[in-house]
């Protein structure tokens, strides 16, 4: 839901700039069994900003987009229930940070390409229904959210992402930073995925 949309000065078009602002606040409790019985509640807030740069009178077919996220809360499964693939979606340490950055370029009427700080679980390996569950198992998989660092929430890495759709058919092919935690691409020591 857009909180915001900037008017442009011209016909009352929208001036191709989009602020969304957003927050969740999660409770949890452990009532037994895990590390120790506990409460914690978490919450975060969200700003989006995106540039459509046609709308504002640039080139056509461009995005700009950012992320910045704010958490207060650590996260409870470390401290009282100790699962593998974590209770809360939202879950970090207390900190801000620019969780995505990226561009993306729509190439034709078939094809586009994003390059920046990406999170993979916004385009791979997502169901439209699991959005509406607190817990991360409804999320990305732990075939890949605990065997690998991978592009995910609370740390989105660099990535290159291309797709195309042509029809019924479509594909999408992305590489990411193998550890996005550090930042920094360090072909060699880091690997990609």
């Amino acid at each position: 839901m857009s909180l915001l949309a900037v008017p442009d000065a011209r016909a009352g078009d929208v001036s191709g700039i989009e602020i969304h602002l957003a927050a969740a606040i999660e409770g949890l409790r452990n009532f037994g069994g895990g590390r120790a019985k506990g409460s914690k509640v978490l919450n975060a807030g969200f700003l989006n900003v995106s540039v459509d740069t046609e709308k504002i009178g640039w080139w056509r077919g461009g995005t700009f987009f950012a992320e910045g996220v704010t958490n207060h809360g650590h996260d409870p499964s470390a401290r009282f229930i100790g699962d593998v693939q974590v209770a809360s979606n939202i879950a970090d340490r207390n900190r801000t940070n620019l969780h995505q950055a990226w561009y993306g370029q729509r190439l034709g009427g078939h094809a586009s390409v994003l390059a920046g700080l990406h999170d993979m679980n916004t385009v791979f390996y997502l169901s439209r229904y699991a959005g509406v569950f607190l817990n991360s198992s409804f999320g990305i998989g732990p075939e890949i959210s605990v065997n690998v660092p991978a592009s995910i929430w609370p740390r989105a890495g660099g990535a290159v992402v291309a797709q195309g759709h042509w029809g019924r058919l479509s594909a999408r092919v992305g590489v990411y930073d193998g550890d996005p935690a550090t930042r920094a691409i360090r072909p060699g020591r880091e690997g990609v995925m």
